[in-house]
This record gives C-alpha cells, sequence and structure tokens, in this order.
C-alpha cells in the first residue's frame, strides 16, 4: 500500500521535546508534485525553540535547541521512488536527535475546492417576495421535520457508526505495513506474510525482573564473587539487573527493529543483554543521605567490587572540568550512556534497512535471523566487554559509563594527592596530612599514607604544615570546629565513626574539588594568601 509523499506543503515535523517551529530546508530539485517541492532524503530540517530535555538537565533553566541544521533520516525513505537518483520521503519520515527528541512527520488535511454557488439576496432586499414565499418555507420547514423522523435518525446513526468501523478497519490495514524494512510493494506474499503482522511494540513494564528471571546463571556468578568481596572488606551493597541495550532508551525507540525482535524471536530482556552492577542496599538509608556521602559510598563499592556504579540516570549530563578534558582530549565528544547506545542501535538499524531492503524475510529464514540476533547480541558483547574491563583500568570503560559517578570516578579523581583529616585527641585538635594515591601498581585500590601530623595551637604553624593541601575531612559531626583560613579549602564534616572509612572520603572529597574546577597552586603561593587571609603578612 503506497504511503504519501512528503513535500513541502503537505506536511510539518514536530518533536515533543521542542516548545518551538521546525523549518524545513529542501534538498535543490527541479521536481515538484503540484502542491510544493518534494522532500528527498537529503532534506534537513532547522529547529529553533526550548528543548524540554535540555532544560530537564540544567535542573529548569531554558535551553534552547541546539540543532539549527538537522538530518540522517532513520526510517520513510522510498527506496524505488527518487529524483536525480535521491529517495524521496514518505509519511513515515522520522529523524533521530542525539539530545534524545523523535523528530517525525505530521500530514497536513487535503484541503477540498471550494464550489461556488448561487448568490443568495439579502432578506432586507427581498420585500414582498419574502412574505409571499412564507408559506413555502414553512412547508420546507416541516419537510425537515419529516425527513428527520426517529427512523431516519436512527438508520443515518447506524449508517455512521458503520463507516466509522470502516475507517477503522481501513487505518488498521494501513498501520500492518508500519516499520516494515522489506520489499512488500512488490510481495506477492504480503497480504499474510508473518513479518508484516508481527508488532512493532512489546510491553515494558517488569522488564527488569523478566531480565533478571532470565539471567539467573549470570546473577549467581555475580553474587559468588560481590559476597567473597563484602565478606573481605566488611560492607555491602545491592544490585541491579542491568540492560546493555537499553529497553525504553534505545531499542523501543525504534519499532522497526522491535517489529523485526518480534518476528525473530529475540528477547531484549535475555541473559545476553544483562550486567549485573552494584547499587545501594535496601535499608541502608541511602535517599536520606548527602551529596557527599552518597559519592563516597558510591566510590567504595566501586573500588571494592572493580564495578560500575548502577545509580542515576543513563541520560545524565555532565560538565567536565576543563583541566580533566585538557588532560584526556577523548572526553572532549563523550556523551551519556544513552546517547551512545542510540548511536550503536540506528547503526545496526542501518545495517539491517540495507540488508532486507530487496528481499523477502520469510524467504531464508533462518539464516536472517540468526543474522538478526548476531547484530544485537553482538552489541551487547561489545558493552560487556568495555563494562568488564572497568575493574582493572575504569578508563579503557569509555565510552560506556552507566552512570555519571561512574564516569567522574574514572576520570576526576587523581592518582595522586595530599589530604589532611582533623580530628580531636582529648582537648586538643590534631592535623593528620596523609598522601593519596589511586591506582598503584594497576591494582583497583586506594593508598594513604600518613606524612606528618600536628598539634593545632598556632595560625601560623597550621598554615605551613598545610602546605598547598585543599582537601580537609573534619571528623566533627557538631560542625563546632572551623578552619583558621578559607583560601582553596575543600571541606567535609564526618562522624568520629567514619574515621575508618577515611580512605573513600578522601575520594569523594577530592572529586567534589575537582568537579568544582581545582588546579593546581604552587605552596608557596598558597601559604602567602592563607597568611594574609589570617592578617599575618
Amino acid at each position: 500500500m503506497s504511503k504519501r509523499i512528503l513535500n513541502k506543503n503537505n506536511c510539518i515535523f514536530t518533536c515533543p521535546a521542542l516548545s518551538g517551529k521546525i523549518t524545513v530546508i529542501p534538498f535543490p530539485t527541479t521536481f515538484k508534485d503540484g502542491n510544493g517541492q518534494a522532500l528527498t532524503k537529503n532534506t534537513k530540517l532547522c529547529c529553533s525553540g526550548i528543548c524540554s530535555i535540555l532544560t530537564a538537565a540544567a535542573r529548569g533553566v531554558p535551553t534552547p535547541c541546539p540543532k539549527s541544521c538537522i538530518g540522517g533520516w532513520i526510517r520513510g525513505i522510498e527506496s524505488k521512488k527518487k529524483i536525480n537518483n535521491v529517495s524521496l520521503l514518505n509519511q513515515d519520515a522520522m529523524i533521530m536527535c542525539d539530545v534524545g527528541g523523535q523528530i517525525t512527520a505530521k500530514l497536513l488535511p487535503i484541503t477540498p475546492p471550494v464550489s461556488v454557488g448561487v448568490p443568495v439576496m439579502p432578506v432586507a432586499d427581498m420585500g414582498a417576495e419574502h412574505s409571499e414565499n412564507t408559506g413555502n418555507s414553512n412547508e420546507k420547514e416541516n419537510l425537515k421535520e419529516e425527513k428527520n423522523s426517529p427512523e431516519e435518525n436512527k438508520r443515518d446513526s447506524e449508517k455512521k457508526e458503520t463507516e466509522e468501523e470502516e475507517e477503522k478497519v481501513s487505518e488498521k490495514e494501513k498501520k500492518k505495513y508500519d516499520f516494515v524494512l522489506c520489499a512488500y510493494e512488490n510481495c506477492e506474499k504480503a497480504e499474510n506474510c508473518p513479518y508484516i503482522k508481527a508488532e512493532s511494540t512489546i510491553e515494558t513494564k517488569g522488564a527488569a525482573s523478566k531480565l533478571r528471571r532470565n539471567s539467573s546463571a549470570k546473577e549467581k556468578a555475580y553474587d559468588e564473587l560481590a559476597d567473597i568481596r563484602m565478606q573481605k572488606y566488611e560492607i555491602s551493597w545491592g544490585n541491579q539487573a542491568h540492560h546493555m541495550i537499553s529497553i525504553n532508551d534505545a531499542y523501543c525507540r525504534y519499532p522497526e527493529l522491535v517489529k523485526l525482535g518480534n518476528y525473530f524471536g529475540y528477547d531484549i530482556n535475555c541473559m545476553e543483554n544483562c550486567y549485573f552492577l552494584p547499587s545501594w542496599e535496601k535499608g541502608d538509608g541511602y535517599d536520606e543521605k548527602n551529596i557527599h556521602y552518597k559519592k563516597a559510598q558510591a566510590y567504595e563499592v566501586m573500588d571494592v567490587s572493580g564495578l560500575q556504579w548502577h545509580v542515576g540516570q543513563h541520560n545524565y549530563r555532565i560538565e567536565l572540568p576543563q583541566e580533566v578534558i585538557s588532560k584526556y582530549p577523548q572526553l572532549r565528544t563523550i556523551k551519556c550512556y544513552s546517547d551512545v547506545i542510540n548511536e550503536d542501535v540506528k547503526k545496526i538499524l542501518k545495517i539491517l534497512q540495507s540488508r532486507f531492503k530487496n528481499c523477502c524475510l520469510l524467504e531464508n529464514y533462518e539464516n536472517n535471523r540468526r543474522y538478526f540476533i548476531e547484530q544485537m547480541n553482538g552489541l551487547s558483547g561489545k558493552i560487556e566487554e568495555h563494562l568488564d574491563i572497568f575493574g582493572t583500568y575504569p578508563k579503557d570503560s569509555i565510552p560506556y559509563y552507566v552512570s555519571a559517578e561512574s564516569l567522574r570516578y574514572a576520570f576526576e579523581i587523581p592518582r595522586s594527592a595530599k589530604v589532611i583529616l582533623v580530628k580531636k585527641d582529648g582537648n586538643d585538635w590534631i592535623f593528620c596530612k596523609y598522601k593519596y594515591t589511586k591506582y598503584q601498581k594497576n591494582d583497583n585500590s586506594v593508598f594513604t599514607e600518613e606524612t606528618g601530623r600536628l598539634v593545632y595551637t598556632d595560625k601560623s604553624d597550621c598554615i605551613m604544615f598545610c602546605e598547598n593541601v585543599k582537601c580537609f575531612l573534619i571528623s566533627d559531626e557538631s560542625r563546632s570546629f572551623s578552619l583558621p583560613f578559607s583560601y582553596c579549602v575543600y571541606k567535609q564534616y564526618i562522624s568520629d565513626s567514619d574515621i575508618d572509612k577515611k580512605d573513600t572520603h578522601f575520594s569523594a572529597l577530592i572529586a567534589s574539588a575537582s568537579d568544582n574546577g581545582s588546579s593546581y597552586v604552587f605552596p608557596k603561593r598558597m601559604i602567602n594568601e592563607r597568611l594574609k587571609e589570617c592578617g599575618l603578612k
């Protein structure tokens, strides 16, 4: 069944995330279909307005759509209808924006030609003729009432219901050809083809539970290793069954892919697409903790488990410090997990479109099925390799970081740093200076070594002792103690019971300092600035 070809006048383009307008930039061509310039796959769109996805990522700050010129049609391309060897677009045309928006075509109604009727003379100008025709008018009214008898109304109602039912059936008939990749237009078997009839949607409710049930062997292996590490380090955490190919953020965004999956018997909740990752444990009060404690918990679990922290959205937005980006140029184009997976899935869809566009999927079914499942499981396998390497070389998991904290853990914590723990001993406040080292000898661990100790009595001595240390962990839950200076200070108060986990708190504190754009300052300059602040120079 043919679909309407798009032209500049018979459609508009919309994006559910955009509050604004989308302008069509057609590819130059001399062809016109009588209503306007036909649109080809080279057509570009210009978006202007506020993007709700970016606005949400910016915590409510209205953020304009950055797509002044966007192309890359993934659906609605007519392979057999071309202009100058360039395929036309039909009513199913769609572009996936890398921000997350889905731009689709909306057909405008066809305007029927306006019929020119006989002009009617106004009542005021009809004079006597009007009074003479009054009787005829009443007769017409009577005829109208007679025409609209209950029997007639019932027949009209039944006729309308029949027409509506036929329209629904016709619409359903049209929809069965939606999201079809094969050459069904020229196929005699299309009417009864099981691929054509396959659904293009799946039930997503309870997907995490299904994934866990289908992946019991993986969960068992995960639990065995996690239990050993929990006992060794005397901590505990929960776990999440993670869809490596995201079900809502990626797979279900492409109904063509879902239709193929349903036809070939692929399950997005299969064990091949599952990876177990640590998360907070029920009952540990995670939601009530402040940002520092959440960060410290995440870093401690990642350090001990060797796995990425599965807490937070996969479509996170993160701004890394310039110092970090300068050190690791590959971060200049870093994208969130959802965006990366979407790009991977779009590549698979293009490969499948190319393979199936001129063939019948019913013929050679097993080979086609094997090819499709190999593509899907191949992507899951590639992601799994990147997640596996995190425990040894966290930076090599790029670009597959399931949470913002996993990305920060890999790149924002420096290899070495100096930190100070302030704690009370009797009536004295003690400053303990530590050397912090991470990933020593390729071991995914944190090492801290105390390199100096000072009993705080004098501001000047304290400033000289602290050198250019910026990160201070203060064991004082009441927050009664204050540092004698505030220049270049990143501090966090903890309770005495948290001192045993100082390494983890050091990691979170150092990462926070890095996240706030902390850069190196020479010791002499730091000392001079702090002395000036305290009026000692």
